[in-house]
Formats: C-alpha cells, structure tokens, sequence
C-alpha cells in the first residue's frame, strides 16, 4: 500500500493488537506488500520511480512489483514500513507469499532488471538479458550454469529476507518474524 495508508491502517491495527493483548492473546501483523503480489490495485500502491520493478526475461516490467535487490526500494520502502511494523507492538510480522521469484506479471522466473543483470556477475555471466538464455543453455556448461542460477535465487531470497529480519530486529528484537512460503522460490 501507499505509505501514507499504510501508517493509517498501522494505527488501527496497533489498537486492534492491544485490545487482543489485554485478552491475553498474541497478535501480528500479516504484511502482504514486500515485493508485491500482481498487477492489481494500482492506484494503491506506492509508487517509487527510482527504484527497479520485477523485470521478466523479455524486459517487460511489472507495474505493481518490485525487485527483491533492489536498494531503493528496501530503504525506501522496505525498511520504513517493516521499523513501523516492529514499533507497533506486535508480537510476530508474517511476510506473505509476495516473496517469491515468479508470478509478479512477467515472463521468466526471476528478476532480470539491471540490478540483477549486474549480480548475475557473481555467477560467471557477464551480458545482456537476451544473451542469459543461451548462456544457460549451453550444451556443455549448462547444467552447472542452472545450478548455480537456482543457487542464487534461492540466494536473492533469503538475502530479502534477511533484510527484513535485520530490519525488524534493530528495531525491536522480540519481534517474531516469519515467512508465508509459496511452495515455489
């Protein structure tokens, strides 16, 4: 959500948690926004130009989903509203299934937007998104070269993740932080 409805709603649920609190019961915060899910509601969103969105293989980029390396987007973004979260008196944050490497309204599995282009470097590609293919698939070094593709997506996953936690904890470390996994990253 736009920040601004964010830190509104965050009000609400403060209230609603310490109410549940005074009940004797545990209460959090389920985060639906990290990257994003689709193309929806986008008048909702917040809309941060500088920072880099969910690029599919083909170049096209999603409109309501950001990239998971992405430093814009997690200063701007990222860290102010999970710092809010950890200051609300929640017990846990859930970060939701919008953490995943597929599925934002692009082709391809993954983030193929110039900051992941540069990281791909730390694989052994140096090179364009219309070239990755063909590097992938070559006859002889192809199947390392997926591995090591898969390896550092699940890499680019926990490292957002680890951002998050981070982010939270310098905050407030009794927090609980935990992940709706999709079944697929």
């Amino acid at each position: 959500p736009r920040l601004e409805t964010f830190v509104r709603d965050l009000g609400i649920l403060k209230k609603r948690m310490a109410a549940m609190k005074a009940l004797g019961y545990e209460a959090g915060i389920n985060h639906l926004v990290t990257l994003g899910h689709v193309d929806e509601s986008l008048d909702n969103y917040e809309d941060i130009p500088e920072a880099q969105r969910f690029t599919g293989y083909d170049g096209r980029r999603a409109r309501a989903n950001y990239c998971p390396c992405d430093p814009i987007w997690r200063e701007r973004y990222l860290k102010t509203v999970y710092g809010a979260m950890a200051k609300s008196g929640a017990d846990f944050i859930w970060t939701d299934d919008d953490i995943r490497l597929q599925n934002h309204g692009i082709k391809g599995w993954g983030c193929f937007c110039p900051v992941c282009m540069k990281k791909l470097e730390k694989i052994g590609y140096v090179g364009d998104r219309e070239g990755f293919a063909a590097w992938l698939e070559d006859p002889e070094e192809g199947d390392g070269r997926r591995r090591a593709y898969l390896q550092f997506r699940r890499e680019t996953v926990a490292d957002l993740l680890g951002f998050v936690a981070e982010t939270v904890r310098t905050v407030n470390p009794a927090v609980v932080v935990g992940v709706m996994d999709c079944g697929n990253n």
